[in-house]
């Protein structure tokens, strides 16, 4: 196992116990150990890796009678590994730094010159466990966090902050370190309690022993990843929605004393429709937010990545039982402001579901609507390989290219028809226009008969583009015999 991860879990459960918010919402259960942790992410017999040189976190020997000096010496010896204690070179370094942080150009690269002056100064006092020495690169980024901290640079700061004269520093900074140990740990806990991440540690392993000829130690070794995985995703996700109350207190309170101004709130856009229907209670959401945001579902947190346009997505998978649910998604950004949307989730066992393609769309005289659809089956797994092989369409003994094989043998088609209320979800492609690249996008009977006479037109008169090509490959969703939803099926 690589111990890089199981320090890794060590500092984290250790940042945990630290946070007050911690204790406040794990009083019920015991934290995990760090080799519970290592269990889970990597199991428990991975090789050991030969371990690069740690810098070890601690303290200079430099005076404390001025903290600029030796809040700046600790940042360089805990960040870089290299132990300057000389404190009249501190003051010149931080005259320096602080010429170029507080410039009006603000450019990296004199930071970068300077870094790498520093770090020719300080070749000799490396105490990385093979002498090694920081890159530049890592050494201006060092600088930079000196030159943010408001006590590097106590005039400098004070400059930028005139008309500002009820700021108070200390509580400034307080809040700052506050906010930031509460970042960190919601950060990692949130990223250990992701519902998308844990339940793919979950699915791979029930498919290695679903399918996969093993038995014995690597059974075992399998199960217990699920187990473990399992009992700790339940347990983590209670933490997280307390933490993030906290850390928006924290971000209100901290914005407040830097005295900056209002900040909207995040914009949620939702892929696919407002109301979804389901047999079975497994159900997708997707969307995206206009600016970096924490997401969360019901209070639990979701996985959410940021594009480069600095828009934020979130997939999530949920599990319902039947009836009728409203499902609330929630963005908060960094100072506090949150936005909720909500989505009608309808699970009914008794639904019927169909599979095929989209051959035709006609409008009738009275203006209803009918489609004509070659039924199909979508297979995945071992399933879909046997079938293939079955049909012809791949050798015996060989495997498939991609995890899915649709089966289409006759010629056999279905009639249905659909009205106004039926909900139509297409797979969008937004590529290039602030938002994802990939995305469900509701549309009306007359629009999805309109691409599948002339697919380029999407982008015209929609606004996306179109991923999919006639005939389109849907599952149809009928209630009592109605079409109720229409659902496009990604294909990659």
């Amino acid at each position: 196992m690589d111990n890089r991860y199981k320090e890794g879990f060590e500092r984290l459960l250790a940042d945990m116990d630290a946070a007050p918010s911690w204790r406040d919402v794990s009083t019920q259960r015991v934290a995990p150990s760090p080799d519970d942790m290592a269990l889970i992410y990597l199991g428990p017999e991975e090789e050991p890796t030969e371990i690069p040189p740690n810098v070890v976190t601690t303290t200079t020997a430099l005076s404390a009678e001025d903290i600029r000096l030796s809040n700046a010496a600790s940042v360089w010896v805990n960040q870089l590994g290299l132990v300057q204690d000389d404190p009249e070179e501190w003051r010149r370094r931080l005259e320096a730094i602080c010429d170029v942080g507080y410039g009006p150009s603000q450019s990296s690269t004199p930071m970068l010159d300077l870094a790498r002056d520093f770090i020719d100064m300080d070749t000799d006092l490396s105490v990385r466990s093979d002498g090694s020495l920081p890159s530049p690169e890592e050494a201006a980024e060092s600088l930079w966090m000196i030159v943010a901290d408001p006590r590097s640079c106590p005039e400098r700061f004070k400059s930028t902050t005139e008309g500002l004269d009820d700021v108070d520093v200390a509580a400034l900074q307080a809040a700052e370190d506050a906010l930031e140990k509460l970042i960190e740990v919601r950060n990692a806990v949130t990223i250990a309690a992701d519902t998308w991440f844990l339940d793919m540690v979950i699915e791979q392993n029930e498919s290695v022993l679903r399918l996969a000829d093993i038995s014995g130690a690597e059974a075992r070794r399998r199960q217990a990843i699920i187990d473990s995985t399992r009992e700790y995703r339940e347990a983590e996700l209670g933490a997280v929605p307390a933490l993030q109350d906290r850390i928006a207190l924290l971000q209100v309170r901290y914005r407040e004393l830097l005295g900056e101004t209002e900040v909207a709130p995040p914009v949620i856009t939702l892929g696919g429709a407002a109301t979804i229907y389901s047999q079975t209670g497994a159900v997708s959401l997707s969307g995206w937010v206009d600016q970096p945001v924490v997401v969360t579902i019901h209070g639990a947190a979701v996985f959410v990545y940021t594009d480069p346009s600095g828009a934020s997505g979130f997939p999530a998978e949920l599990s319902l039982d039947p009836g009728t649910h409203t499902v609330t998604i929630t963005a908060t950004n960094d100072a506090g402001k949150s936005s909720s949307v909500e989505i009608t989730v309808i699970v009914d066992p008794n639904l019927d579901v169909e599979f095929g393609f989209i051959t035709e769309i006609s409008q009738e005289s009275d203006g209803t609507w009918t489609l004509t659809s070659d039924d199909a089956e979508w297979l995945t797994g071992e399933e879909a390989r046997i079938a293939a092989i079955e049909d012809g369409e791949l050798p015996e003994g060989s495997e498939l290219g991609r995890d899915f094989y649709i089966r289409n043998i006759d010629a056999a088609t279905s009639q249905f028809n659909i009205s106004s209320a039926t909900i139509i979800t297409l797979q969008a492609h937004w590529a290039g226009s602030g938002g994802p690249g990939i995305i469900e996008e509701t549309v009306d009977a007359n629009a999805l008969a309109m691409l599948m006479e002339n697919p380029g037109s999407a982008e015209e008169q929609l606004g996306w583009s179109w991923m999919g090509w006639p005939p389109p490959i849907v599952w149809l969703t009928l209630d009592d015999g109605v079409v109720v939803q229409i659902a496009e099926q990604y294909v990659p």
